[in-house]
């Protein structure tokens, strides 16, 4: 898995405000927090379900013969009606079915928003232009997908998005997006495992009955570092901070 941060500004930008300002200058100034929406929605498919960074899960290897018929027989063991009632949820992306949704589960890069933040977030509202916007990404990847090959699309991506986005605004390309090195490979192992969710370990580990189950989710974490640690291969875990404008 990869985490990131894309922050857009009008300090890095060269666009926008550099402080907070009041929100009638919408009229002639322009919003970084929009600026950041608009570099989003290039990562992904319009319903946001589909990866769209270019490049990115190319090498992604799909689920094999064996590995679908394990999944076939984890959904008939598993309930997907209490499954979406434990997540909250009533719908599968695109309606697929129960078993379509766990071999996606198992099988399909992400990018996902775990975080957006920007301007005032208080209660009421306050009529503000704000100078700057987050979002915090997280990319989960699949077997034979690697971390420096996926940031690597990510960025290039980006790069030449933004300076698409510097072409119609009239500003250098190099000042629309800005990347910078983040903690070192290896923070999430910092994190509570809770945070690190179960398709992480699918990733790694043969499927045997076909899912990981949240209960076993401890363990996988702790054979997923040790596994890092000792330079044994997998998806190395990576975070980095990417900078829109």
């Amino acid at each position: 898995m990869i985490e990131c941060e894309l922050v857009s500004g009008g300090e890095r930008w060269g666009r926008g405000p550099k402080k907070d300002i009041h929100s009638s200058n919408k009229a002639r100034v322009d919003s970084p927090a929009w600026h950041l929406v608009e570099a989003l929605a290039t990562l992904v498919s319009p319903d946001g379900n589909e990866p769209a960074i270019d490049g990115y899960g190319a090498k992604a290897r799909a689920l094999s013969a064996s590995e679908k018929a394990m999944v076939a027989t984890a959904a008939r063991r598993l309930d997907e009606a209490v499954a979406k009632r434990e997540m909250g949820v009533d719908h599968w992306v695109h309606d697929v079915s129960w078993v379509e949704a766990l071999e996606r589960l198992v099988s399909r890069p992400t990018v996902n928003i775990e975080g957006l933040v920007g301007g005032y977030t208080g209660p009421g509202g306050k009529t503000i232009l704000p100078h700057r916007a987050v979002a915090k990404l997280d990319l989960r990847l699949v077997p034979d997908m690697t971390a420096a090959e996926s940031l690597a699309a990510l960025k290039a991506h980006l790069a030449v998005r933004q300076a698409g986005l510097a072409a119609r605004a009239g500003v250098p390309a190099h000042q629309a997006i800005d990347v910078h090195r983040g903690p070192r490979p290896g923070a999430l192992e910092r994190l509570d495992p809770a945070h690190v969710v179960h398709p992480v370990s699918d990733a790694h580990f043969p499927l045997r009955d076909g899912l990981v189950e949240p209960a076993r989710r401890r363990r996988h974490h702790r054979l997923l570092t040790r596994r890092q640690r000792a330079g044994l291969g997998g998806v190395a875990v990576d975070r980095r901070l990417v900078a829109v404008g």
